[in-house]
């Protein structure tokens, strides 16, 4: 089976006023496989953020390889990264991104809107089941404004998960949550990711939220130490 994300000895190093090199991610290596989950932990600066965005192609290496479905990025042009993106890779971050002046079902249809090649009824057929995956069907005509913290992040898990991806990237997605609706989203999140066949990784700080990924990889000062399977 072909990894859904494949990463060898990749990093990515930035240089500070002072002059001196700093290395963001430094040689890491990861697989993340169709159906399962894997959570990054690492404190505020670790660079959690830095390499999610290299997985999800948001930003390109200065050294090593990532693969998406089998397909090497190394030498795409940024049309053809962005085309590969938009179809194998949803995103989720911590604060929701929805336009506030869309419904809620207009904000999950908007990755379906580029590229233009699809039909209006295809469109609405597949906002539908993914808001129905993700429990917020009922909510399809409300604002952003509308929706509880919970709910709005779960219209942006169904707006990641409305062209089902191969990978979905997920950053801090429960950071602006209270706990007990932070696991909820959670479950949902890994659920629909599994029931879809997705591949998921997640950054986090969160112990709690990282137990519920299939395996758990800590980033410090750019380099993975592997925590080994989630209880």
């Amino acid at each position: 089976m072909t990894a859904a994300l494949a990463a060898a000895a990749v990093s990515k190093r930035v240089i500070l006023p002072s002059g001196e090199l700093l290395r963001l991610v430094d040689q890491v290596d990861l697989e993340v496989m169709p159906g399962t989950s894997l959570a990054v932990m690492g404190r505020s600066g670790s660079g959690k953020s830095t390499l999610l965005a290299l997985c999800g192609l948001l930003s390109a290496p200065d050294e090593g390889q990532i693969a998406i479905g089998g397909i090497d990025t190394c030498h795409l042009t940024d049309r053809e990264k962005a085309r590969l993106r938009n179809s194998h890779i949803g995103f989720v971050f911590q604060g929701y991104s929805l336009v506030p002046h869309m419904t809620a079902a207009e904000n999950v249809e908007l990755p379906l809107l580029q590229g233009g090649r699809m039909g209006r009824r295809e469109r609405l057929g597949l906002v539908r089941a993914a808001m129905d995956l993700v429990g917020i069907g009922h909510r399809a005509s409300s604002s952003p404004r509308q929706l509880s913290g919970g709910e709005q992040q779960r219209a942006a898990i169904a707006r990641a998960l409305v062209r089902s991806p191969a990978l979905i990237v997920a950053d801090e997605p429960t950071g602006a949550l209270d706990t007990d609706t932070a696991d909820t989203v959670l479950g949902v999140l890994t659920q629909a990711a599994l029931e879809r066949g997705a591949a998921l990784i997640l950054a986090t700080h969160d112990v709690q939220v990282a137990c519920r990924a299939d395996q758990i990889l800590h980033l410090r000062a750019g380099r993975l130490d592997d925590l080994g399977q989630a209880a």
